[in-house]
């Protein structure tokens, strides 16, 4: 709404096309294109950059925001909240014990104290195939929030070369919140070619996410 006419006005179609409420549109005073949501389906938030405004077309910023909405449309905003609320759980048991096994090290090599080192290795190993198993997940989220956004503004070329003006450097997919945006670019130019793998378990559980939602 600040420098792109009828941004506010597309977020709202969009919105209705998948039955969501619309969300609250925020301008972040950054020169990075910057775009997220946040909040809950009841209360969404959109928040989009000043250098996300200049950069993009019109078009690429709708398709932006219709992207936001697939990940507010299929539950995201509520796994990751759960997710990190696990690994900030786990994290706070896990880090007095890591601090406690340092301090008595000394003691241990010198056998005066002993040290149950698999176990330690265990409870700390968890922790990161927690966060790996969260990177893994986010992944195949961000497919799903492609595929929704193909609903509320079905033009793929306008999503397509937003993803390769934000494309950033290269770093190993497994690391990553994101799949590569070349993946990302051939699935949304080649949807037949997409199998059913896609809806995985955890797709098939969000699409119910609203339930969830309301029981909390």
């Amino acid at each position: 709404p600040w420098e792109t006419p009828g941004l506010y006005n597309r977020l709202e179609q969009m919105s209705r096309r998948l039955s969501l409420v619309t969300p609250h549109l925020h301008l972040i005073p950054s020169e990075k294109p910057i775009a997220f949501s946040t909040g809950s389906q009841k209360s969404p938030h959109i928040a989009l950059s000043s250098g996300l405004l200049r950069t993009m077309t019109p078009s690429e910023t709708t398709a932006i925001m219709a992207h936001e909405l697939g990940h507010i449309k299929n539950g995201d905003l509520l796994f990751n909240g759960l997710m990190q609320a696990l690994k900030s759980f786990l994290g706070n048991i896990l880090g007095p014990l890591v601090f406690l096994a340092l301090l008595t090290l000394p003691l241990a090599l010198f056998g005066i104290q002993t040290i149950d080192f698999e176990a330690l290795f265990a409870t700390y190993g968890s922790l990161i195939f927690l966060s790996l198993f969260q990177l893994k997940i986010s992944r195949t989220r961000e497919y799903l929030a492609d595929l929704t956004a193909m609903k509320a503004f079905p033009i793929p070329s306008a999503l397509s070369s937003a993803l390769w003006k934000l494309r950033g450097p290269r770093i190993p997919e497994w690391l990553s919140t994101h799949p590569a945006i070349e993946k990302r670019v051939y699935r949304l130019l080649n949807p037949n070619q997409i199998g059913e793998r896609t809806m995985t378990f955890w797709s098939l559980f969000f699409q119910n996410s609203k339930s969830i939602q309301n029981f909390f």
